[in-house]
């Protein structure tokens, strides 16, 4: 009695300690404030959208996996007067994984029941459901952004700084918000 009440006020504890909420992350594809030249119709800026794994108790996975959020895209695609075009493609991701459907589990369970010289055996495995994820159609916007004076934007928890900008190419940095 002692042993099963002690694992489940460990399972408690364990639940309770962890954080209340998943977290989010984001992972982008370019080096932070360094200047980078992208031409029309090149992806300036790609970020992979994460967050934690949620566990039973709603908190973050205590191993640090990761599901999928979906992607941001930022693409260059000329000048209009003194405003850079820029695309912004949202992938989003709906994804149901959780700690428990991302462990591949297997339960078995049988009996062997013997007639005479025969001997019959019955059995299930159980496995746990697979998570679902399914990948949103694209959502598209077109930001004008001021290239004549140092426009600036926000995608995600970053800052692009635009230094310049042509109908050929485009010249900007990335820096994080948290920095500011």
């Amino acid at each position: 009695m002692k042993k099963s009440l002690l694992f489940v006020a460990a399972i408690l504890t364990l639940g309770l300690a962890q954080p209340a909420l998943a977290k989010d992350s984001s992972k982008i594809n370019r080096p932070q404030n360094v200047e980078i030249i992208s031409s029309v119709g090149d992806n300036m800026v790609r970020v992979h959208l994460r967050e934690s794994l949620p566990n039973a108790f709603g908190g973050a996975d205590v191993f640090g996996r990761k599901r999928d959020r979906g992607y941001v895209f930022l693409t260059y695609m000329g000048i209009r007067g003194t405003k850079a075009v820029i695309h912004r493609r949202t992938v989003d991701v709906i994804s149901n994984e959780t700690t428990f459907n991302k462990s591949e589990r297997s339960t078995v369970s049988g009996r062997a029941t013997t007639y005479g010289d025969t001997t019959t055996i019955t059995g299930t495995i159980t496995r746990t459901p697979e998570g679902t994820v399914t990948t949103l159609p694209p959502n598209t916007i077109e930001l004008l952004v001021d290239a004549a004076n140092g426009g600036v934007l926000s995608i995600e928890d970053r800052i692009i700084e635009i230094s310049d900008a042509d109908e050929n190419i485009v010249r900007f940095k990335i820096r994080s918000q948290s920095a500011e």
